[in-house]
């Protein structure tokens, strides 16, 4: 595996959205610590409050942190016949995050791709390199608060951390246990910055 501890992200009353990630997680033989999901009124901040926690957690027990939320679908048996490619073809780059989502934009090739200057990627599961942890929380901790996602791609574009992808499709997001954010997401102007 390319990581050491797998975090899982879930609202309290979420017990349905738990339940299909407790299944989805065991047929693939992820072993997990449930993490509480941060609650906000403004939906992407608690989202992304909730995955700097983790990253604080994370960086306090050492270690390659998986972490994901509770709403992902693993495709199988791609996933399982992929991750030892990942796992080796990682070790030949400078990375720092890598998310098994990548917006469905990419064909099915086996590869890595940069996000700097590639596809769109989501911090629906994804895994940090242990020697970026530290690096990544203190750069979050500079730039205004906004959805995680945007904030790592930013980061990424700006050349200040190596995100990749994979060039398959290993997990998406499901719709059918609807999204917890209910706003209008931050769009990204020309300078990389965000307006609403």
């Amino acid at each position: 595996m390319i990581w050491t501890r797998a975090y899982l992200i879930n609202r309290d009353d979420r017990k349905d959205r738990l339940e299909h990630s407790d299944n989805q997680l065991k047929l693939n033989g992820i072993k997990y610590q449930r993490v509480s999901a941060t609650e906000s009124s403004a939906g992407m901040l608690g989202c992304n409050a909730s995955h700097f926690n983790v990253m604080m957690k994370a960086y306090t027990h050492g270690g390659q942190p998986l972490i994901m939320e509770d709403d992902i679908v693993i495709h199988q048996p791609l996933f399982a016949d992929t991750i030892d490619s990942i796992r080796k073809s990682l070790a030949l780059v400078d990375w720092d995050v890598f998310y098994f989502y990548n917006d469905g934009v990419l064909s099915n090739s086996h590869s890595l791709h940069n996000v700097r200057s590639g596809p769109s990627a989501c911090c629906h599961f994804y895994v940090i390199n242990a020697h970026s942890i530290e690096k990544i929380i203190r750069l979050l901790m500079q730039i205004p608060s906004s959805a995680i996602d945007f904030q790592l791609i930013m980061l990424s574009r700006q050349g200040k951390i190596n995100c990749f992808c994979s060039s398959d499709v290993l997990v998406s997001q499901t719709r059918s246990l609807g999204s917890d954010i209910k706003h209008k997401e931050p769009k990204e102007d020309l300078n990389g910055l965000f307006i609403d």
